[in-house]
């Protein structure tokens, strides 16, 4: 089964001088044994950076045999181990005239490109010698770094191939997965790393930079034929040729060479027997810089609402959950404002809205995904910014890695105010738990997403798809069900898009 694959522009980083480059540039990057589920709740900004305006797919598959040799064999390749023949960690048997590595490859219809690969797992560097101008097999993750930027600096090589194998070491030592802290911190230190690789690399206009895995992995071990240990992550910068901002397509690690090899525009001769298809990529673009943070306030009012930029993205997102000061602004607009007939407009409410858990300063909650919608039309014309619900991956984005929400545990059964939990790492307040936020889905329906003060588990993955029961009560008593709705655990957290 092949899964979609998502493709937006990529982004632009600093360098220092080196020699000028000459011709395209290619980066593959490999974290060996890293789980996309753990990649997403890691706290890894650099590679975030490549995933909210890159191409991320969390769901790729490697091949059945989960084990570094025939996993790293398939992805250097481009075919599988029924090809290439490796079937353990020995490399014996690999039949190297039918699928020689993509180094190889480059060397022979680019013998003037000058080609790199610094690996952390000693054996992968001795498979890239035959047609790597360097090949090296530091001993850490930070040696790996360091001789990638001396590289980078003194050669500007025109392939450059980092493995990393730090993270598949801490699955084995301590276990594979988002809920095991040193496995969580090795993804960290990997980023880090990769940051300051980053951060030397220039002219990236016409760089194609690529991420993956060779293996997921469950306890302590991997190896298996199962979801957890096959499915594995790409990610990677560029533009379709041709194609929408935003395309789609299936994706397995064997797509990897033929994208590079594509983006070298070297042709990928029939005879080669390639298993895997170019994921079609081409030079990136680059967005702007991200913005600063801004203070909606509003004419003859006190209420404000505070926005925060989203990591590297091209919109703000606020702070905390829309409170009562604000929404009522709009909720209570006098009959001049807006006709008041229950459709047009909300009609009086002969229950208390805030259900007596608290008013000003409270988050606003209980408003239909009609309402939610209505209010960012009115805080746009109001304010003359554009105003809207965040999409469901939006959303996301921001959540990542969140910690501290306020759910049935520690809630004592009502929702709190923004700011007495820790703030989370993109400086938002309660953006799991407490109220579960509206967002839009990819069919363009409502979706509540964090979980809430009932939730006994609150998190990034948390969703609710609205059903009769949020509108429980008859419709006429106590609330205009247009929109005021019986959920009274979902509140709103609006988006504001970067003109």
């Amino acid at each position: 089964m092949r899964f979609p694959f998502f493709l937006l522009p990529i982004f632009l980083l600093t360098a220092c001088q080196r020699p000028a480059p000459s011709g395209p540039k290619v980066l593959l990057i490999g974290i060996d044994g890293c789980r996309p589920d753990a990649l997403k709740l890691a706290d890894t900004p650099n590679l975030d950076r490549l995933i909210a305006v890159g191409a991320f797919n969390p769901q790729a598959q490697t091949c059945a045999r989960t084990v570094s040799g025939p996993s790293w064999m398939s992805i250097l390749t481009g075919v599988w181990p029924n090809v290439h023949q490796v079937v353990d960690n020995s490399f014996e048997g690999y039949a190297q005239s039918n699928a020689p590595h993509f180094l190889t490859r480059i060397e022979q219809a680019h013998p003037e490109y000058r080609t790199a690969s610094i690996t952390e797992w000693a054996p992968l560097a001795d498979l890239a010698k035959p047609g790597a101008d360097l090949a090296l097999a530091p001993e850490s993750t930070t040696e790996v770094a360091n001789q990638a930027i001396s590289e980078l600096n003194k050669n500007s090589p025109n392939v450059l191939f980092l493995h990393f194998d730090e993270v598949d070491h801490a699955g084995h030592a301590f276990g594979y997965g988002p809920e095991i802290p040193e496995y969580q911190r090795a993804i960290e230190e990997v980023d880090s790393e990769l940051g300051r690789i980053f951060n030397v690399m220039d002219d990236l206009e016409d760089w194609l930079i690529l991420a993956t895995t060779d293996h997921g992995g469950t306890g302590t071990s991997h190896g298996q034929d199962i979801p957890l240990h096959r499915t594995v992550f790409l990610l990677a910068s560029g533009n379709y040729d041709g194609g929408p901002k935003r395309w789609r397509r299936y994706a397995e690690v064997v797509d990897i060479v033929p994208t590079i090899l594509r983006h070298l525009q070297i042709p990928l001769s029939p005879d080669w027997g390639m298993s895997g298809v170019s994921l079609g990529m081409s030079a990136p673009s680059f967005p702007a810089p991200p913005p600063e943070p801004f203070i909606q306030s509003f004419e003859n009012s006190s209420a404000t609402i505070e926005m925060l930029p989203v990591l590297n993205g091209d919109y703000y997102l606020s702070k905390t959950e829309i409170t009562w000061d604000v929404f009522d602004l709009f909720f209570l607009r006098s009959p001049n404002e807006i006709e008041v007939d229950g459709v047009s407009g909300p009609s009086k409410s002969v229950f208390p809205v805030d259900r007596g858990y608290g008013h000003d300063g409270h988050p606003a909650l209980g408003m239909t995904l009609n309402s939610a919608l209505h209010f960012c039309e009115w805080l746009s014309e109001k304010t003359g910014r554009k105003y809207r619900l965040p999409t469901e991956a939006e959303w996301a984005m921001a959540a990542k890695g969140a910690q501290h929400g306020w759910s049935l545990d520690n809630s004592g059964g009502k929702p709190h105010s923004g700011g007495e939990l820790p703030v989370e790492k993109g400086g938002f307040y309660d953006i799991v738990g407490n109220l579960a936020e509206w967002a839009i889905d990819s069919e363009k329906q409502g979706i509540a997403c964090g979980g809430s003060f009932l939730d006994e588990t609150v998190s990034p993955d948390s969703r609710a798809q609205y059903d009769i029961s949020w509108q429980a009560r008859d419709p006429q008593w106590p609330k205009s069900s247009w929109w005021m709705s019986d959920c009274g655990w979902v509140g709103i957290r609006v988006l504001c898009e970067v003109p």
